[in-house]
């Protein structure tokens, strides 16, 4: 990796942190109207069912971790919620926090997928190019490299991920989690109702993804997103998220038959040795439900 002078590692970033409001409680979230509301009755591709019945809320300020074993449709329901598979039946409501314009739904996924001829708040701008409406038949699009001035929330989106020292470097330069702060920075660049999260930090080492889950709950409250993740590691979901539901198959239906439901659905204790049970206990459901789907 390419050395910067200034930049700010992953190492240095957690000594710093942003001013995020208190996380509203749950008697609050109750009672507001959730910024996501899912009621998806099945999605299947072909004869195979792969999603049954899955319902859950999510309020602004808060995480919802979708948790469960390969195939049992977690990508699949993150790509219903972004709107980019509609062959489903159904439900799912976003209601914009802005009255006056349509819900918007900021993805980060698994890669970072920089653009690796942009600097880092180039690639960040991006996001705003590409939302710009197209230009009129007749006339000649030509594409540049964005103007950070052009919004200048992006300022504070690098200080809210802890790169504003890092604002002219390439992707080549970066750390993975550096990268990967950059892409939550983007994703968040047009001030989403709804951040969904594909497994972010599964190549990341351990001590990278622990900061970036304290990262990832602190731009949730700072910016009040509702925000879902999709993973495959238990710790991980009790760590970061107000609410895990869990994702399997039925251990009485054939599973192309059914689709998967939620199996389990946890808040996690704040108490680390709880959360050291709930993890364990979240493991004991995924392994119970594999094994009935091999029966």
């Amino acid at each position: 990796m390419s050395s910067h002078a200034g930049l700010q590692s992953d190492n240095e970033m957690m000594e710093a942190s942003i001013h995020a409001p208190e996380y509203a409680s749950t008697h609050e979230r109750n009672t507001a109207r959730p910024r996501l509301r899912i009621a998806i009755q099945q999605k299947r591709f072909g004869a195979k069912a792969v999603l049954g019945k899955v319902a859950f809320d999510v309020h602004a300020g808060e995480i919802i971790a979708v948790l469960g074993a390969s195939g049992c449709g977690k990508s699949t329901l993150l790509r219903a919620i972004a709107g980019l598979d509609q062959d489903w039946q159904g439900a799912i409501e976003i209601h914009a926090a802005n009255a006056h314009r349509a819900p918007i739904v900021g993805v980060v996924y698994q890669e970072p997928r920089l653009m690796p001829w942009l600097t880092v708040e180039e690639n960040i701008a991006l996001t705003l190019v590409a939302a710009e409406p197209a230009p009129e038949s007749n006339q000649t699009q030509t594409v540049d490299a964005p103007n950070k001035n052009t919004n200048p929330s992006i300022d504070g989106l690098l200080q809210a991920v802890y790169l504003e020292n890092a604002r002219h470097c390439l992707p080549k330069q970066l750390s993975g989690g550096m990268a990967q702060r950059v892409a939550i920075a983007r994703a968040l660049v047009r001030a989403p109702d709804v951040l969904l999260l594909d497994e972010p930090f599964s190549a990341l080492d351990i001590l990278t993804r622990r900061r970036l889950i304290s990262l990832t709950r602190e731009i949730t409250a700072h910016f009040q997103t509702a925000t879902v993740l999709v993973t495959h590691d238990p710790d991980e979901a009790v760590r970061l998220a107000d609410r895990v539901v869990v994702l399997a198959h039925s251990s009485t239906a054939p599973p192309d038959a059914a689709g998967a439901t939620i199996c389990a659905d946890i808040r996690p204790s704040s108490d680390p040795a709880d959360k050291f049970r709930e993890v364990e206990g979240i493991i004991a459901t995924l392994h119970h439900h594999k094994q009935a789907a091999h029966r």
